[in-house]
């Protein structure tokens, strides 16, 4: 728990084991900061529009999809030999770890490794469904765009400006790249910092984002029908 008044933490309390100075996991919070970094990127001029596919940023390896498409989490792609899908009650492909499955392959080896094992399900496409290899292909472009490692690329943009103390983000064994989609470890209340800095829209003096593009990420309109099923929109989930 902890209480956060006028800029300064002002109370803290940790369940046993866990202090203020414990890093902790993201999980798939971190794939949020990379859709930040996404809508940053346009802002900056370092990529174009979101309808420009993978394929024309990345290469002929990479999917012919489009960063929206990832960014909503439609792009209808898989890992080949991925079980099939039609009798899942839910679009979480992530959900149900198997030393086998598609997130077990992305924290063995990296998105580098697998581009060329990646399909594009037409029957799929424009469907959401959940699946970690949409955002390790968004830090591919991101570090492509930057032409820096995607930690180098958050601290820069992000973490530092938001005032919070150095993260450490997980790294396949063997992989160049570290894991975009997962496991960015912080103390609690670095990540207390970098959500307020997002929610401020980084700072008077230097916005993090243009105005209009902030509120059309953090306050997006949705149809009702569209907010009951699910929606991930931009890479902030709604429910």
């Amino acid at each position: 728990l902890l209480v956060w008044q006028k800029g300064q933490l002002r109370h803290a309390a940790y369940a046993p084991g866990i202090g203020p100075d414990t890093l902790l996991n993201s999980y798939s919070l971190v794939k949020t900061l990379v859709g930040a970094l996404i809508l940053r990127a346009r802002s900056d001029g370092k990529i174009g529009a979101l309808d420009t596919t993978f394929e024309a940023l990345v290469g002929p390896e990479a999917p012919p999809v489009t960063l929206r498409d990832a960014l909503t989490m439609t792009t209808g792609v898989s890992l080949r030999k991925d079980p099939p899908k039609a009798n899942e009650p839910k679009p979480f492909d992530d959900a149900r770890f198997s030393a086998f499955g598609p997130v077990a392959r992305l924290h063995a080896f990296g998105v580098d490794r697998l581009l060329p094992h990646i399909d594009v399900h037409p029957e799929l496409a424009g469907q959401f469904r959940y699946q970690s290899v949409n955002t390790a292909l968004l830090g591919l472009v991101l570090e492509q765009a930057y032409q820096q490692p995607l930690p180098e690329i958050l601290n820069a943009l992000i973490w530092r400006p938001a005032g919070a103390a150095p993260a450490r983000w997980r790294r396949p064994p063997g992989a160049s790249r570290v894991s975009a989609y997962c496991c960015l470890y912080a103390r609690a209340q670095d990540w207390l910092l970098v959500g307020r800095f997002l929610l401020n829209n980084g700072t008077p003096e230097a916005p993090f984002l243009p105005v209009y593009v902030c509120l059309s990420w953090i306050l997006p309109k949705l149809y009702t029908a569209t907010s009951l099923e699910g929606h991930y929109r931009l890479h902030i989930p709604y429910d």
